[in-house]
């Protein structure tokens, strides 16, 4: 017995020996790692040593996912996670949950990826370690990050960072991807320097451990600076040996944003063909990653290569594939959230007040305690919409691309808003929006993703081009739409909407209860205006009047909800009210485009002082 005791002690003990090195060697050495994790799961399966098995096939499973089998690592890592569970056994979970849940999230799951981590955080609690939701914070971090809240990306980073202080494992496995995520939002808000300075600390931790992945990772994202300061021979440089070491590993994922980023190199060096080139491999690479993130972002870039090159054709081929694979990606399963986002926002509303009832009685502290415990389910709820909402919103690299020297100063009264900004490409011809629906919150949000998808709808299904004329099929498709609730809906949306042809410089303007500004040069101020109908639940439908108008270098147009116009404070506590606004605006006018937004913002701020915000508050300004 006591022999049997001995061996089963050996046992173990190389069994985590080979976990751990498995583990380490990840990204260090592939081929080594999963040598070892084989090894391990035939250990643990001979001996009965369940939960070391579970480990083993979780560190194959990453494997498989890092040589592009993405469908055998979900199988992999869905039958572990619902073996810990079974057996509630959390203890290294966040490995299984982070994982899975990127998998998904590459995928284009967004809702699957973070409801994956926010079920197995409650889980992980049980375990009375808090490590071990270190790479959960990590993959949220990386989630906010790719829908732009970078605070909260930043926040989430810096709380896996503290968790991976002072364990040798998680500061060989997160700790470097925790500061590229902290250069990279550093490098988004704006402050290049300290981006750098968070790069060459990760280059210093991928020195300590060897790790050569997320080495390629830092050149990768130094590129990317280099290329943003025009600095393209340093950026080809960097980009270059990041491609070859991720090359080397077989990381598609990896090798699809390297090559992404060198066609974007490429492009601004004027070598058009080989952007192209580079291009489609990134394409062929997302299709055998089934990457609909990925694949979309390469049609648009490639169908931009293909208008440098004049080949028309060809770039319309692959924005109609960017245009329909988007909508896959974004619009359905919009509207899909959007109803499982208001019943469960119900339901915890119910389950709030249900309890604040059943509390009445009972000493007020404990009862205040639970309160605010459901209003922080509520309150994450609403932030969840925020992230359903924001994945309609175009996002900077698009609005950039159509207009490279424009502002939008977006300021939701709460969380989410029901202003939202839309633009579409159709052939040569930008659309882009300013609307603002019924109400705020989460009901505004709701009637903003419904608006916005009919919106799109009127362009990619009808192919129309004419504001008036896709005012007007909105304006059906919303009515249809209010027609099946049997409740006497009247909400809807104002818009100004205009379509702007770059080859000709001609301008077309159509708004419903919204006008824009038009500003050229030091003495021309013209207002936009629109028709006093509103879109949404009504019976009958006029046509909208357009305006065209032929445009000139440097021309400025700013389009704007009533948000700003509307907010109370001042020496005499009144609104703004829209003259001061066009007013404030062409003072202005003489200054860049992100003086102007900072302007407004300052304007406004000193303005409401201490009074709440009344309304969701969305102004865009181009120069043309």
């Amino acid at each position: 017995m006591e022999e049997n005791i001995s061996v089963l002690d050996d046992v173990k003990e190389k069994l985590q020996f080979l976990q751990r090195e498995s583990r380490l060697l990840c990204n260090i050495d592939p081929s080594g790692s999963l040598e070892k994790a084989e090894e391990a799961l035939k250990l643990a399966q001979k001996h009965g040593f369940e939960k070391d098995a579970i480990l083993a096939r979780e560190n194959i499973a990453y494997q498989f996912w890092h040589q592009g089998n993405l469908e055998k690592a979900i199988e992999i890592f869905e039958e572990t996670r619902a073996r810990r569970i079974a057996l509630k056994y959390y203890a290294s979970f966040d490995w299984c949950i982070s994982n899975l849940s990127q998998i998904h999230w590459g995928q284009g799951n967004f809702d699957i990826a973070f409801q994956i981590i926010y079920d197995a955080i409650p889980l992980m609690e049980e375990t009375g370690d808090e490590k071990d939701k270190c790479l959960c914070y990590w993959a949220i971090a990386v989630f906010y990050y790719d829908l732009k809240d970078f605070e909260r990306s930043q926040e989430n980073y810096f709380k896996s960072w503290n968790l991976s202080n002072g364990d040798p494992l998680l500061d060989a496995n997160i700790s470097a991807y925790n500061l590229i995520g902290l250069g990279c939002c550093a490098k988004e808000t704006g402050s290049t320097q300290l981006a750098v300075e968070y790069f060459e600390s990760a280059l210093a931790k991928c020195t300590e451990y060897g790790q050569q992945m997320e080495r390629a990772r830092c050149l990768y994202e130094i590129g990317l600076i280099f290329h943003l300061q025009s600095l393209y021979d340093k950026a080809t440089f960097h980009l270059t040996e990041s491609l070859q070491i991720r090359r080397n590993f077989g990381y598609v994922p990896g090798l699809i944003s390297s090559l992404m980023a060198l066609s974007d190199t490429e492009k601004e060096k004027g070598n058009f063909s080989t952007a192209v080139e580079m291009m489609k491999e990134a394409i062929a690479l997302s299709e055998e990653l089934a990457s609909k993130t990925k694949r979309f972002q390469c049609y648009e870039k490639l169908a931009s290569l293909y208008r440098c090159l004049s080949d028309y054709e060809q770039a319309l081929v692959y924005l109609d594939k960017f245009h329909q694979l988007r909508s896959d990606v974004y619009g359905e399963r919009s509207n899909n959230r959007i109803k499982q986002l208001e019943s469960n926002f119900a339901k915890l509303q119910s389950e709030k007040e249900a309890e604040i009832q059943r509390l009445i009685n009972v000493e007020l502290k404990t009862a205040n305690d639970l309160i605010k415990s459901k209003n922080q389910k509520i309150l994450d709820s609403v932030h969840y919409a925020r992230l359903i909402q924001q994945a309609i919103l175009p996002s900077d690299e698009v609005l950039k691309a159509h207009f490279p020297d424009h502002f939008l100063l977006y300021i939701p009264k709460d969380i989410v808003s029901g202003d939202f900004y839309w633009t579409e490409q159709i052939q040569d011809k930008i659309l882009f929006a300013v609307a603002d629906c019924t109400g705020h919150g989460v009901p505004g949000a709701m009637m903003s993703v419904m608006c916005s998808t009919a919106l799109t709808r009127s362009v990619n299904e009808s192919g129309l081009d004419s504001p008036g004329k896709i005012l007007g099929k909105t304006a059906a498709v919303l009515s249809e739409n209010f027609s099946r609730s049997q409740s006497q809906l009247s909400d809807g949306m104002h818009i100004a909407l205009g379509c702007f042809e770059p080859s000709s410089m001609k301008l077309t303007f159509a708004a419903s209860y919204h006008s824009g500004l038009l500003i050229r040069g030091n003495d021309s101020i013209r207002i936009l205006s629109g028709d006093k109908q509103a879109i949404g639940n009504t019976e009958e439908i006029k046509p909208f009047a357009e305006t065209q108008i032929q445009l000139m270098m440097g021309d400025c147009l700013y389009l704007y909800s009533d948000g700003y116009a509307d907010q109370f404070g001042g020496p005499d506590e009144k609104k703004i009210r829209a003259a001061a606004l066009r007013e404030l605006i062409s003072a202005n006018r003489h200054l860049s485009m992100l003086q102007q937004k900072e302007a407004l913002l300052a304007f406004f701020e000193n303005w409401k002082g201490d009074h709440p915000q009344i309304d969701d508050v969305c102004v865009m300004g181009i120069r043309f």
